[in-house]
């Protein structure tokens, strides 16, 4: 493969080449994924009020929990940690 107008590669390029290729030959291809801009006001907001429908919605608490741990009991996700919104102390 050459680069744009035949410049040599940079040791940088180099790593990340080899490193794709160790990948590859691990059976893997390389995919970009889109997740949600934490920082986006937006999306910041939207989470806070499905929190907050969540927390005041008690009669289907369980039935919300039990979901998530059934669609995530294949992750390892480590300890979660508490939470709370930015106006509880």
């Amino acid at each position: 493969m050459s680069t744009p107008q035949n410049k040599p590669r940079s040791s940088s390029a180099k790593r990340v080449a080899a490193y794709r290729q160790r990948m590859r030959d691990a059976g893997l291809v390389p995919r970009t994924i889109w997740v949600p801009d934490l920082k986006d006001p937006n999306v910041a907001g939207e989470i806070e009020r499905a929190c907050k429908a969540i927390a005041n919605n008690v009669e289907q608490e369980e039935e919300i929990m039990a979901w998530i741990d059934a669609v995530t009991a294949d992750l390892d996700l480590g300890p979660i940690p508490d939470y709370r919104l930015p106006d509880e102390s």
